[in-house]
C-alpha cells in the first residue's frame, strides 16, 4: 500500500484539507498495523479494503483540485461527516498500534507473543460491532464522494458540449447572414393545428368545388357560410387530401382572428421552414416569409387562412406599417384557401371570384355524425326530428351528440328536453364541448359561436342588427319583404342591411316569385312577393341575445314586427286565398299593455 506520500503537500481549503489529513493518518495507521502483524497472521480484510478506499478517494480529491472543480468544497456536510468518522476510527485503532521500545527495532523482532497480542487485538476490532458500523458508514460516505466526482465530471462534459453547440450555432448564423443565396428545403413542411378528423363525413361537392377552382387557375378560394356550418372542418379535410395527392407540397395554416395570431402563425412558418434571416430581430419577419414563399420557395404550397370574418382586420390592422392583406403571398406555386362567415369578404379576398357557400348537411351526412351507438338506439323518425331541430348544422349536431354521450341519454330523451321550452333549447345550445378543428381546440358551443357573430354585427352594422332582431319575431320562413319595411325606411339602407345579413348567412333570400298564378286575374301582380327565411337556431339565438344584452329593445322589436305586418295587411291582397298564405305567421302577444298595434 503506497502512493500517498506526495499528497500531504497538496493545498486544499477547509473541509477538503481536513479530510485528506485524517485520511492519510488513518491510512498510515492501518499500514502500520499490517506491518506489525505479518508474522502472526493477516490483518482483517475490511481494514485493508478500507485503506485502499482511502487511497483512491484521496486521489479523487486531488484530481478535483487539479481540474479546478473546487465546487466540491460546497459539500461541507458530507466532508465533515466523513472527516469525523475517519478521525474516530483512527483514534480507536491507535491503541492497538505496536510501538518500538528502541529506535530502529523491527516489528518482526518483537517476538511471537507481542505479534499474537496485536493480531488478537485486531480481530477484536473486527468483531467490535460499533467499529464495524463505523466502517460501513465511512464506506457509504466515500461512495458518495466518488459519485459526486462522477456527477461533476458529467456536468463539465455537458457544459463543454453546450459551448461547442453554441459556437456552431453562432457560426451558422454568421454564414447565413453573409450568404446571399437562399437554400431550397429538402423536404416539404406541413403545419396543421389539428389531427385529421376521422369522423368527417360527406361534403364531397364542396371538396370537389375547391379542386375545380384551383385547377382552373384560380389562386385563391373562399369558403363562406354561417358559423358552425363546417367551413374549417372542410378546409382541414381538404388539407389532408391535398397532402395525400401531393406529398411533395407544403401546407401552412394561418389564423386571423386577431393580428397577433396572424403574426404568430408566420413566426411558426419561419421557424419550421428555417427561413434565412429569421434570427435577425431588426428584420420584418412577416415580410421575410412572404418574400420567401413568393420568390425563393420552389415547392408547391397551400396556405389556409382561417376565420377572416372582418375585412377591417385585414385592411386596418397593421404590422410593421403594412396591413395584413399585404403579407398574403402571391405565387404561381402557391394556393390560398380562406374561410369566412361573410360572403362579401370572400369576394374581396378572391379578386371578385364567387366564394363557395357552405350550407347545412343533408340527411344522410347528418345521420353519420350521430354515430353508430346513437343510431342503434333510436328510430329513423327520432333521428330526423332531432336533425330538423338542429337545422342540420354540424356544430349543433356534434354538440348534441357530446351532451347525449356524457349524460347517457337517448335521442328521444334529448328531444323531450330540447322541446320543453326555448330556455331549455338555449341551455342545451350553450353546452360546451371540445371540437377538433376549431381554433386552439377550446371549449365551444353553437350559442357562443352565434354570439360572436351577433356582436360583430352590432358593432359593424347596427341597422342590420336591428333588422335581424325584428325578423326574429316573425315566423322564420318566407318573411315578406314588405313586412320588414316601414313608411320611414330608406330603400337603400334596407338593401344594404338585408344584403349584409345574407352575406353572413343569417338569412337567405327566397328567389321564387309568385308566377304560378300569372294568368290568374285574381293574382295581384303589383305586390312585391320577395321574401326571406332564417335558420330556426339563428332565430332562437337572436331572441336570447336580445334578452341577455338587456338593451331594453326586446319589446320594441316585437312591437315593430307586429306593426309592420299589420300595416301591410290591407294591401297584401284583396283575395282571401292569397291572404291565407301570409296570415299563418304566429306573433307573440304585444308585450306593451294598451299598445295601439293590437286591436283590443
Amino acid at each position: 500500500m503506497s502512493g500517498l506520500e506526495g499528497l500531504a503537500a497538496v493545498s486544499f481549503a477547509g473541509n477538503v484539507f481536513q479530510f485528506i489529513d485524517f485520511a492519510i493518518t488513518l491510512y498510515e495507521r492501518i499500514d502500520q498495523l499490517s506491518l506489525g502483524t505479518t508474522a502472526a497472521g493477516e490483518v482483517p480484510r475490511k481494514l485493508e479494503t478500507l485503506a485502499n478506499r482511502l487511497s483512491s478517494t484521496a486521489e479523487t480529491l486531488k484530481a478535483l483540485d487539479q481540474e479546478g472543480l473546487t465546487a466540491v468544497e460546497n459539500d461541507k456536510k458530507t466532508l465533515e461527516a466523513c472527516t469525523a468518522r475517519t478521525k474516530d476510527l483512527d483514534e480507536r485503532l491507535k491503541r492497538f498500534t505496536v510501538k518500538n521500545s528502541k529506535p530502529g527495532t523491527s516489528h518482526l523482532q518483537k517476538g511471537a507473543k507481542k505479534a499474537e497480542r496485536v493480531l488478537k487485538a485486531l480481530k477484536s476490532v473486527h468483531a467490535d460491532d460499533e467499529i464495524e458500523d463505523l466502517q460501513r458508514s465511512l464506506d457509504r460516505l466515500l461512495d458518495l464522494v466518488s459519485l459526486q466526482h462522477q456527477l461533476r465530471m458529467a456536468i463539465k462534459n455537458d457544459r463543454n458540449h453546450e459551448d461547442i453547440v453554441k459556437q456552431l450555432e453562432s457560426l451558422c448564423l454568421e454564414v447565413a447572414a453573409k450568404s446571399t443565396v437562399m437554400r431550397e428545403p429538402d423536404v416539404p413542411i406541413t403545419i396543421l393545428p389539428f389531427t385529421r378528423n376521422h369522423n368527417f363525413v360527406g361534403r364531397v361537392e364542396f371538396l370537389d368545388d375547391i379542386d375545380r377552382k384551383f385547377s382552373s387557375g384560380q389562386r385563391s378560394v373562399a369558403l363562406c357560410g354561417l358559423g358552425g356550418v363546417g367551413k374549417s372542418q372542410i378546409a382541414l379535410e381538404y388539407s389532408f387530401r391535398f397532402r395525400e395527392r401531393s406529398p411533395q407540397a407544403s401546407i401552412f395554416w394561418v389564423y386571423t382572428s386577431a393580428g397577433v395570431n396572424f403574426e404568430q402563425s408566420y413566426n411558426k412558418i419561419a421557424t419550421c421552414c428555417d427561413v434565412p434571416g429569421r434570427e435577425d430581430t431588426e428584420k420584418n419577419l412577416m415580410q421575410l416569409v412572404t418574400d420567401w414563399l413568393e420568390n425563393h420557395y420552389k415547392l408547391e404550397w397551400l396556405m389556409i387562412i382561417d376565420n377572416v370574418d372582418s375585412i377591417e382586420t385585414f385592411l386596418k390592422i397593421e404590422i410593421h406599417g403594412k396591413p395584413l392583406i399585404d403579407y398574403v403571398p402571391q405565387s404561381a406555386n402557391g394556393s390560398v384557401l380562406y374561410t369566412s362567415r361573410n360572403r362579401d369578404i370572400g369576394v374581396d379576398l378572391t379578386q371578385d371570384h364567387d366564394p363557395i357557400m357552405i350550407t347545412s348537411m343533408n340527411l344522410e351526412e347528418a345521420q353519420h355524425l350521430l354515430g353508430k351507438d346513437l343510431i342503434s338506439r333510436s328510430t329513423s323518425e327520432d333521428r330526423r326530428d332531432l336533425l330538423e331541430e338542429l337545422d342540420y348544422l354540424p356544430l349543433a349536431i356534434n354538440q348534441a351528440v357530446a351532451y347525449m354521450t356524457k349524460r347517457r341519454i337517448s335521442i328521444k330523451e334529448y328531444l323531450v328536453l330540447f322541446r320543453k321550452s326555448d330556455s331549455n333549447k338555449v341551455r342545451l345550445l350553450k353546452h360546451e364541448f371540445s371540437d377538433n378543428g376549431r381554433e386552439t381546440r377550446r371549449m365551444e358551443s353553437l350559442a357562443t359561436t352565434f354570439i360572436v357573430s351577433f356582436e360583430y354585427l352590432r358593432a359593424e352594422h347596427p341597422n342590420a342588427a336591428d333588422l335581424l332582431s325584428i325578423m326574429s319575431y316573425f315566423d322564420r320562413q318566407s318573411i315578406p319583404r314588405s313586412c320588414l319595411q316601414s313608411e320611414n325606411t330608406d330603400p337603400l339602407d334596407f338593401e344594404d342591411s338585408i344584403e349584409f345579413l345574407i352575406a353572413f348567412s343569417f338569412v337567405t333570400g327566397d328567389d321564387q316569385v309568385r308566377e304560378e298564378n300569372g294568368d290568374d286575374d285574381d293574382f295581384n301582380a303589383d305586390f312585391d312577393w320577395k321574401s326571406y327565411s332564417m335558420h330556426r337556431l339563428v332565430q332562437l339565438a337572436t331572441r336570447q341575445w336580445l334578452k341577455e344584452n338587456k338593451t331594453d329593445k326586446e319589446d320594441a322589436f316585437a312591437s315593430q314586427a307586429i306593426q309592420r305586418f299589420q300595416a301591410q295587411m290591407p294591401t297584401m291582397t284583396p283575395y282571401p286565398k292569397d291572404f291565407a298564405s301570409v296570415s299563418e305567421y304566429p306573433f307573440p302577444p304585444c308585450p306593451t299593455p294598451g299598445c295601439p298595434c293590437v286591436d283590443q
